[in-house]
């Protein structure tokens, strides 16, 4: 009878050596293709968003949604916006109001431990350009006061930011303005140091923060 053949202890080490080496070789790649494609949904999400905003609008007057509506203390992502049933629903605009770098383990809502009034499922929403979905004071256009954006207003669409991607947790804010400003503290660059922005002609790109600087204000 032959001897029973069966692999050395030495023999399983060097197997073990060359999975740990393949493992390690692999996981940046696979860590660029998790990168790539929370990169791809952040886009897809604020494309969609733009869709409900013109949807709104149409159906508006052409007005812009607001941020923040003091009267209804409702902001544009809640499940009770006005946006929701052009965005596909309550949790459809909660989820995809979400860049996936900004989603939380544990639902901040309606108060997160920092004490920010987040209002989302599913984690803190993208920041907005406080000159074009303003905080008003009721939503409808006023000839005078703070209201609603109309949107022939945006003369120059393809020149002025919409939303950003937004910090999460301690600093969390709904919008900004300009960069004097401390809110502008409130754009976030977790896409390989650029920031995601929906601009308000409705195309998506990745910008270094400090390429937005002029494009805010509405002209």
């Amino acid at each position: 009878m032959s001897p029973r053949k069966a692999f050395t202890l030495i023999e399983i080490l060097v197997v073990i050596a060359i999975m740990a080496i393949l493992a390690a070789l692999l996981l940046p790649a696979m860590g660029k293709l998790r990168s790539t494609a929370r990169k791809t949904e952040c886009a897809s999400n604020l494309r969609q968003i733009f869709t409900a905003m013109t949807l709104y609008a149409q159906e508006n007057n052409s007005t812009h949604m607001y941020g923040h509506d003091y009267v209804s203390n409702l902001d544009w992502f809640q499940k009770s916006s006005p946006l929701a049933p052009y965005a596909g629903g309550a949790d459809a605009l909660q989820r995809i109001s979400v860049c996936p770098e900004n989603r939380a383990s544990i639902t901040p809502y309606p108060q997160d431990r920092y004490g920010q009034w987040v209002n989302n499922s599913y984690g803190y929403p993208y920041a907005y350009n406080y000159f074009v979905l303003p905080n008003v004071s009721g939503a409808k256009p006023k000839e005078n006061g703070t209201s609603a954006i109309r949107q022939a207003k945006i003369t120059r669409p393809s020149e002025v930011v919409m939303l950003t991607d937004s910090i999460k947790g301690q600093g969390w804010g709904g919008g900004f303005s300009v960069p004097g400003d401390a809110k502008w503290k409130r754009i976030a660059t977790p896409h390989s140091d650029k920031t995601s922005v929906l601009w308000c002609d409705g195309h998506v790109s990745l910008e270094a923060k400090k390429d937005i600087e002029d494009k805010t204000v509405i002209k």
